[in-house]
C-alpha cells in the first residue's frame, strides 16, 4: 500500500471507498493513525506475503469461506478480512486479538502489569442481540456467561486471573465497540470509547446498565469459582474514562 505525506489519502478497495486519514496535531491522532504509517513500511516479506494472501479477492481456487486461522473455536475466514477494507471490523478479529494480547501477556517481564483479554462473546451472553437470546432467563444467561469465561481461561492455557491487574472486556452493542477495563489496581471499572458523547447524550443513554450488569455478572462468576480476586473488586466505582484522541466522528478506531 502506497501512502502519501499526508498520512492515509482516499484509497478504493474492490470499489469501496476507505476512511481518509487527516492532518491532525499528534497528540489528537489514535494509536492507529500513529502506528498505521510506520507498521505498513516496516513490514517484513514474509508478512507481505501473508497479507496478500489473506486478502486474495475470493474465488473458486480461494473460497471467500477458506478457514486462514483456527485455535480452538476461535477462526477467521478470508470473507472476514475483507470487512476490513470497509471499516466494520467482525467481532471475530478483535475475539482474535483478545486471545493473543492475553497469551503474550504471559510471557510479561517480573513486575510488568498482568492484562487479561475476553472475548467480545463473553459479554454477548448477558447482553445479546438476537432475540432468541434475548428471551432466555435471567439464570441461563449468567450460567452461559460463566461457562464462556471459564472456556476462554482454559483455552489461556488454564492461566489464573485472581491476581490481574487489569482485565478487559471488549463490548459489542448497537454495532459499535468500546471497552470495559476492571482496573484492580486502582480500585475502579473504567468504560473507554473512542466516540465522544454528543452534548444532548449522558452516558446513562449510550451505554444503558452495561457497566453494571458486567460488574454484576463477573463479581457472581467470582464469587461462585472462590476466586481472591473476588475480594478485590467489591463496591468498585465506575468511570468513563476520557481518550484524547475521542470525538463524535471517529467511527473507524473503535
Amino acid at each position: 500500500m502506497e501512502e502519501s505525506g499526508s498520512d492515509v489519502e482516499d484509497v478504493t478497495v474492490r470499489k469501496r471507498p476507505v476512511r481518509k486519514y487527516r492532518n491532525i496535531p499528534l497528540y489528537l491522532r489514535s494509536p492507529y493513525w500513529t502506528k498505521n504509517k510506520g507498521s505498513i513500511h516496516n513490514a517484513t516479506p514474509k508478512e507481505k506475503v501473508v497479507s496478500n494472501y489473506a486478502f486474495l479477492e475470493a474465488s473458486s481456487e480461494h473460497p471467500g469461506g477458506e478457514i486462514l486461522f483456527k485455535y480452538g473455536d476461535y477462526y477467521l475466514s478470508r470473507d472476514g478480512f475483507a470487512t476490513l477494507c470497509n471499516g466494520e471490523i467482525l467481532s471475530s478479529f478483535l475475539d482474535v486479538w483478545s486471545l493473543r494480547f492475553t497469551l503474550l501477556n504471559t510471557s510479561r517481564a517480573v513486575g510488568e502489569t498482568k492484562r487479561v483479554y475476553f472475548s467480545t462473546l463473553v459479554h454477548l451472553q448477558i447482553d445479546p442481540k438476537d432475540q432468541w437470546m434475548k428471551d432466555l432467563p435471567a439464570d441461563i444467561k449468567r450460567r452461559n456467561f460463566n461457562e464462556r469465561l471459564s472456556y476462554e481461561i482454559s483455552s489461556f492455557r488454564n492461566l489464573d486471573i485472581s491476581d490481574a491487574d487489569l482485565i478487559f472486556f471488549p463490548i459489542h452493542r448497537h454495532d459499535h465497540y468500546f471497552l470495559v477495563c476492571f482496573n484492580v489496581k486502582e480500585h475502579k471499572v473504567q468504560v473507554m470509547d473512542n466516540k465522544e458523547l454528543p452534548a444532548d447524550v449522558s452516558e446513562k443513554d449510550k451505554y444503558g446498565n452495561c457497566p453494571h450488569l458486567l460488574i454484576e455478572a463477573f463479581s457472581g462468576y467470582l464469587k461462585a469459582e472462590c476466586h481472591s480476586l473476588y475480594v478485590k473488586l467489591q463496591k468498585v466505582a465506575i468511570e468513563y474514562f476520557k481518550l484524547d484522541w475521542a470525538n463524535i466522528e471517529n467511527v473507524t478506531d473503535y
